[in-house]
């Protein structure tokens, strides 16, 4: 008995060897450098960088606001994504196959994907629920203290999780898994279901609903929102400057009772602009690498699974592309914080200021009008 099980276990394992071997030949350099140093890179930069979001937007003062919450959020969701991710390092960056049976790899497949596709949902709509935020900071100043609550914000996110479970959920269903079964390096549906009705959903709406869910259409509003916001800060700077104008005509004899508040107002206008400038380009700048890095993987899943489409549907060139976009999308999900940095005084000040523990004072007043 104890021979017949090392003999199953010999031939099992020669052939997960022979299989990998004959599917890595197919594949270029190029593929196994993308997901080897292209991949380390994605860690070193995501990892770090979320990491250093989260510190940032987890402390208790900063909590408060109703933005970092929503910038805590994200944080978290891109780590995740990223953390989905080291299994395709692992497997094709480091080479090591996936010694899983059929049965531990379809529910390895199935749970990868409900978790990296929800985690990417979250990580859409919750970028569009900061711009929401700053768009109802700047529409509705009035009702900020109302509406802009961290209360308000763990609700929206939990209401945004609770979405992209059911979204994703049939990723867990029997239809979705190893696409030949026994065979564990191609997550898809399931070959076996082709004459189910999953098969033609998921080739054919499937990937159009989610580019239009987790992608066009938070974008759409995510850009909707931050146009209308320079229009209100553009409105609203000139009508404070128009009536400082008007009363300085009108009010000339007494000039120098108020050139004290006078200067206190301008400094406001100034801060109060100075914040809204900074929130606009960071906004700006996220959507910008939202759409680029998101938008070819999108494109390709749709156009992939079109048969009337000319397109080479080689395991080489599917692959490679797979990779290419992959590996762009991922940018996405380690790049947030660097963005913020880059883009952004205010972020940027925020975090040398907390890792450093200096300015205690300073932070408080600016979160407070975040």
């Amino acid at each position: 008995m104890n021979t017949t099980m090392n003999s199953r276990a010999v031939t099992t394992t020669y052939g997960l060897h022979a299989y990998y071997t004959l599917y890595y030949s197919l594949l270029t350099p190029v593929i196994f450098g993308i997901y080897l140093y292209g991949y380390i890179i994605i860690f070193l930069l995501g990892f770090i960088g979320n990491i250093s979001s989260l510190l940032t937007f987890s402390r208790k003062i900063l909590r408060k606001v109703s933005t970092s919450i929503f910038f805590l959020s994200l944080s978290v969701t891109d780590t995740i994504y990223l953390l989905t991710c080291v299994y395709d390092f692992t497997q094709m960056g480091l080479k090591i196959p996936d010694p899983s049976s059929t049965n531990k790899y379809q529910r390895l497949c199935q749970f990868r994907n409900f978790i990296a596709y929800s985690a990417i949902n979250c990580s859409a709509w919750t970028l569009f629920s900061i711009s929401a935020d700053r768009w109802i900071r700047t529409r509705y100043p009035t009702k900020v203290g109302r509406i802009c609550t961290p209360r308000n914000a763990a609700v929206t996110l939990l209401s945004i999780l609770v979405f992209s479970m059911v979204m994703n959920s049939h990723y867990l269903t029997p239809m979705f898994g190893a696409f030949v079964p026994g065979l564990t390096i191609l997550c898809a549906p399931n070959n076996v279901h082709r004459v189910y009705p999953y098969y033609d959903f998921y080739t054919k709406y499937w990937q159009i609903i989610r580019a239009l869910i987790s992608i066009i259409i938070p974008a759409i509003l995510m850009v909707l929102a931050l146009g209308d916001m320079f229009v209100n800060i553009y409105k609203r700077r000139r009508s404070l400057l128009g009536q400082r104008t008007n009363e300085g005509l009108t009010v000339h004899s007494i000039r120098n009772t108020l050139t004290m508040n006078n200067i206190m107002d301008t400094t406001k206008i100034k801060q109060s602009s100075f914040i809204q400038k900074q929130m606009f380009i960071l906004m700006l700048s996220s959507i910008i690498v939202f759409l680029v890095t998101t938008l070819p993987m999108a494109t390709y899943y749709i156009i992939v699974y079109q048969p009337a489409v000319s397109l080479d549907r080689s395991i080489t060139n599917v692959v490679l592309m797979l990779c290419l976009f992959t590996f762009t999308l991922n940018i996405n999900y380690a790049i947030n914080f660097y963005i913020h940095c880059l883009t952004s005084k205010l972020f940027r000040k925020e975090f040398i200021s907390i890792m450093f523990r200096k300015h205690a004072t300073r932070i408080n007043t600016i979160s407070v009008k975040m």
